[in-house]
Parts: structure tokens; sequence; C-alpha cells
């Protein structure tokens, strides 16, 4: 007796009869539980049968299956069907016989189809929402063909084997070539922990797919060698760890069928996309070498939209509108008026509108997940304010990146305001508030850690950013063979500048009061410093002629401790020395006590 839901038959029961005698009565499926088995023994020519059906609260749920001594189903069926006849027991087995192809199955009658079977850790259920970690957080996206009930496995309830999905026998020798396609969705919500589902025929691997699908795809499997009896099984698995709980794998619409003569393409996905342009790429179905591409604003009626013959399998879409959303299909065409079906669509969308410059891209993190609670990274372009930026409590520890559209020359502002959205709140809790900027190039021309600015308590302003400067930046800053009193200070030249400007102090020193020292070569082997010393260092480009450029840093390295010589004193009035260790495990960690 099986629950889709897991959550038990919710009040509903039947009885078991043996030749017209009750043998049990009042089965159920317990609160809480999604299987509940009972054996019993019948004899060749015994009439079994289900009677007397009590309804309960969620009779779709409910599904049920005889066994014979082998574990192989004889009969399945829903809430309120019965089985009666001469002879289950040791007579003719319904699922014995091969279902004729095509071969479809949507799962639209809500519970487990005749003849299909469950076994191992737990069941798959059928149904047409949820559990909470199928899709993404419970959001399916894309579409299948029947589109309302799927197959799933709840990744939370997971006891710790495989499960698996059989379908029932299915005869493919009309056949020319067999194919199995079905829809697939999985998402392991940034967890790490992705779910994998095997697919086998007769035994055999077919199919294997670990990580997130773009919402539902179909996936496509050649069964051309398979030419009598077929029987195929979807196997759901997960890591061995308790935080293996958010990639509930669902499925949809399986069928076997005669493969086109036409494949079509698979693996969709889009790429290198810019305000006015994007990039489709697909994997051919088979040897063709043509295609035709479909494509118009997101929703479009297929036989609308704009077509293109191409003969790659990359194509590159220009003169498209910023900001806008787009479907794209593709076909094969094999030749001689052989097409296969149109797949998809993909979607991509377009990006605001560039300025000369590009973009600078704007990062804000916020430490303890719950949003900026109404501070805000005010953005001025040339001293007009353009937006105001922070996270939400949604974001949770995310960074949240925001394009700003600049031109060449532009002087772009980025200030902390603290509650900028006026809450009145006495604690909005600086301290947990940072933020990156990335330059038109991708590099990194501001970081503002949480607490770098000693007048609020959260991140420093960044100001006068200059959009495609004269005069580059450096980037990639490091630090290398480090002494107790000297290390090699190397960096990425931000164009063909030949010097630079240095300033560096104890770490957290704040700019303007460190010490600055002009150089001509990269790496600079930077000596005098004092051991077992955290330090910052700044760089800036001298483009020559009085062109400079803006500072950035700091990059933080320490120096190693001295070799100590004896009489050696610690009384530890200043804290923990940097050259002495500390496990600082819970159970057994050092503290300093006054």
């Amino acid at each position: 007796m099986i629950d889709s839901w897991g959550d038990g038959w919710n009040g509903a029961t039947v009885d078991l009869t043996v030749n017209g005698a009750t043998l049990y009565s009042g089965l159920s499926v317990p609160s809480g539980g999604a299987v509940e088995d009972t054996s019993f023994t019948a004899s060749t020519g015994d009439v079994l049968a289900l009677a007397n059906w009590v309804s309960g609260s969620f009779d779709n749920e409910i599904s049920w299956e005889i066994l014979d001594d082998n574990g192989t189903v004889i009969v399945s069926g829903a809430w309120g069907d019965t089985t009666s006849g001469a002879g289950i027991c040791g007579a003719t087995n319904p699922c014995a016989t091969p279902t004729a192809t095509p071969f479809d199955e949507g799962f639209e009658s809500g519970s487990l189809p005749s003849c299909w079977a469950l076994s191992g850790g737990e069941n798959w259920q059928i149904r047409n929402t949820g559990p909470n970690h199928v899709g993404n957080g419970g959001t399916l996206t894309g579409t299948t063909t029947t589109g309302n009930y799927y197959a799933v496995v709840d990744a939370s309830g997971y006891s710790g084997d495989s499960t698996t999905l059989t379908t029932p026998l299915i005869d493919v020798s009309t056949l020319t070539a067999a194919e199995l396609t079905f829809f697939l969705i999985s998402d392991e919500e940034g967890s790490g922990y992705n779910s994998t589902l095997t697919v086998t025929c007769n035994g055999d691997t077919v199919g294997s797919y670990t990580g997130n699908t773009s919402g539902w795809e179909q996936k496509i499997i050649d069964l051309s060698t398979y030419t009598g009896t077929v029987q195929v099984a979807f196997i759901f698995s997960e890591p061995t760890t308790g935080s293996a709980f958010f990639d509930d794998i669902a499925i949809d619409d399986v069928s076997v069928h005669e493969a086109p003569s036409c494949p079509a393409p698979t693996a969709l996905t889009t790429a290198n996309i810019t305000d006015v342009s994007a990039d489709l790429n697909w994997t051919a179905g088979g040897s063709e070498t043509a295609w035709n591409i479909e494509y118009g604003a997101s929703g479009f009626a297929q036989g609308s939209g704009t077509t293109v013959a191409v003969t790659a399998t990359t194509y590159s879409f220009t003169g498209l509108t910023a900001a806008t959303s787009y479907d794209m299909y593709v076909q094969a065409d094999c030749g001689g008026g052989s097409l296969s079906t149109f797949v998809g669509p993909i979607s991509a969308t377009t990006l605001i509108t560039s300025g000369t410059c590009g973009y600078f891209t704007a990062e804000v993190f916020d430490s303890f997940g719950d949003g900026w609670n109404g501070n805000g990274l005010v953005v001025s372009i040339n001293g007009t304010v353009v937006d105001t930026l922070a996270t939400t409590s949604a974001d949770g520890t995310n960074g949240v990146q925001t394009l700003i559209p600049v031109d060449i020359g532009d002087v772009v502002d980025f200030t902390y305001v603290v509650d900028a959205y006026g809450t009145g709140s006495a604690n909005t809790w600086v301290g947990e508030n940072s933020y990156n900027v990335y330059d038109h190039a991708g590099i990194i021309i501001a970081a503002a850690a949480t607490g770098s600015d000693p007048a609020t308590g959260g991140p420093v302003s960044s100001l006068g950013l200059t959009a495609c400067p004269s005069c580059s930046a450096p980037n990639t800053l490091t630090a290398s063979n480090i002494t107790n009193s000297s290390a090699d200070l190397g960096w990425v030249a931000g164009g063909s500048e030949t010097a630079w400007n240095i300033e560096y102090g104890a770490s957290g020193f704040a700019q303007g009061s460190g010490t600055t020292v002009a150089v001509t070569t990269n790496p600079y082997s930077l000596t005098g410093l004092t051991a077992a010393t955290s330090y910052d260092y700044y760089i800036q480009a001298d483009c020559g002629g009085g062109d400079t450029s803006i500072y950035v840093g700091p990059y933080t390295f320490g120096t190693t401790c001295n070799n100590d010589v004896a009489p050696y004193f610690e009384n530890f009035d200043s804290g923990l020395s940097v050259c002495w260790t500390n496990p600082g495990t819970p159970q057994f960690g050092w503290t300093l006590d006054a």
C-alpha cells in the first residue's frame, strides 16, 4: 500500500479478501508513512480482491500493488480499484504482457500507473506540486508535454538507499530504432549536494544525470540496440550526508517510441550576452550539418518569430534590443526535406544599454544574511545620484550584482549611507555590510570590507572612480618570498606603464599616512619590515606626464616570526602573539584572561 505524499492514507482503508472471505480488514498506510506492506499466503486458483474501500482526505495519493513471492508486481491500481478473478496466484499475470509501443506515460492519473513498480530507500511520489525543494525551492520552470502531474523523490526524506521507479514491460520489437525520452528537472539550490538520476534498460545503464537543469529539460536516450522486450528503471541516489536534502529530482512524460529519422538537437545553451547580442549553442542530434533557428520576444507563438538557416552549432544574434527577454528554438535539417521537431525554448535576457565604457559592476554583501537593514550604497555619476544599492533577507549572504552603465571619463562615487532608506532603526547592523566595485574589464577597483570606515562602522565609501581612465590601475596584487623583514610585492600592470607608487604600513593604516615609494620594477622587494607584523599595501600606476591611476588595494600580508634567543619572556599583556599557536578547538583552546 502506497501513499505518494508520504503522510499516510489520511483515514482511507480497504479490506483484502481471498475467495470471498475477509483476510484483513481496515488495511491502511499509517500517518506519516509512505509504504505499508502486508504479507499473506494464497494457493493456485485463489480469488483475491480488494473490497469495502473507505474514503480518506486525499484519496488521489493512494495506490497499491500485489506482488508474488518473487517480488514481481502481478496487479496494481489506485483508490477504489478492485482486483478479482480466479487464479491470480499461479495464473496469467496482467503485468507480464508487454505493453505495445508507442508507450507514453505522463502520470496524469495522479497515482502510480498500473504495472509500474517502486523499490528502494523510499518511494517516488506522483504529485502536481512540491515537495519544497523540487525545481528551485519548489518553483518549476520550463514546460513538459502533459504539464500537470510528475514523479518526484523528496530528498529530505531519503532513508539512505537508492530508490527506483520501474516501467512496465514494453515491447519494442515492432520498432526499427527504439528511443526513450523523458523530462527531467534537478536543482541543488546552491547547496553543493547534487542528487543523481541513473537510467537503466534491462539492467544496463543507458543514462546518468548529475547537476542542475535549466528548468524542465527533455532527455533523449538511444535504445536502438534493444529489439525485444525492455523495462526501464529510473534510480534516484544522493550523497551520503544529512545536508543533501535540497535536490528533489523529478521526471515526467516517459516515452518509448520510434526514433525520428532526423533527430532533434540537444543541450541548448546561451553565452556572451550583451545589451545587443547573444550567442546560442547546441549539440547536433545526429550527423546533420544544417539547422533552422526561430527566435522572438519571450512568449512569442512559434511560426511568428524570426527564422534563420545556419550551418554551425553556434549562432551569434546581433541587433537585439537592450533589457529584453528572448525565446530561441532550434530545428535540425537533415536534407531532402527531412526536418526534426523544433526544440526549446531557451531564454536569454539582454543587458541594459551599455555606456561608451561599458559597465561598472557593484557587488554588495551582508555577512549575516538578513539584508542591509536600511543602509544603502548610493551611486552617483558626475555628481548625479543614479541608484541606491542594498541586499535583502532573500539574498542571504550571497553577493548581489548591479550593472551601472558608464561613459568614458565618467566619475563615479559609491557613498555608503547609514539608514539610507530611513527606517529609523537604532541599529542597522552596519558591521555586516561590504561591497566590491569592478570596472569595465571585470577588475576590482574598490573593495570595501566590513567595518573599514571607523566613522560609521560600515564599509568605507569609494569616491572618484573614473570610467576608462587614460591611466588604468594595476590589478591582481600579490606578496611572495615573505621573511621576517621583507616581502616581494607583485601586480599586473593596468596598461603599458613602467612606473608605480606603492604606499604601505601596518594593517588598517589610513591612506595618506603610510610610507610611499616610487618603483620601476615588478615585482618590487620591500625591505626593512618588522617581524611578526601584518602589513597593508596599495599601488598606483604612473603613466607619465603627471597622469596617474587611482590607488588599488589594500593587499594584506604578514611577516614571519624571529627566532627568539633565551632568556625569553612573555606576559600576554598585549594579547597572544602571532608567533604563538593555539589549536582553538572548542574543547581545548587556550584563552587569555585578565
